[in-house]
């Protein structure tokens, strides 16, 4: 009776998820910074929305609900940015190394 299209809205509902993102399982986020320095970055959803979270040199974690090539993420040194574009520019003039990037599948720092 239902056949083929509820086969399809259920593939698609696993692919895409209830909110129409892309489905992912968890991306991997590191602080390869070298002495004691702490990495801030912010994630920024190509759907809307900012997480932020820190990570000491050398800590790693995993976030889920980000999707990789699509949503992109900040990360600066030693202050945060608050998913800020004009703060992130404003610190690396101060010295404050920062910079913008697509959030990749593999790993990201």
């Amino acid at each position: 009776m239902f056949g083929i299209p509820l086969f399809a809205a259920l593939l698609l509902l696993a692919l895409f998820g209830r909110d129409g993102r892309a489905a992912s399982t968890t991306t991997p986020f590191g602080c390869d910074a070298p002495g004691r320095r702490v990495c801030y970055f912010s994630v920024q959803f190509a759907f809307g929305g900012v997480r932020s979270f820190s990570l000491r040199q050398g800590e790693r974690t995993t976030q889920s609900e980000v999707t990789p090539g699509v949503d992109r993420y900040q990360m600066s040194l030693d202050l945060p940015n608050f998913g800020d574009v004009n703060r992130c520019r404003t610190l690396s003039v101060q010295g404050h190394p920062c910079r913008a990037k697509l959030v990749d599948p593999g790993y990201n720092d």
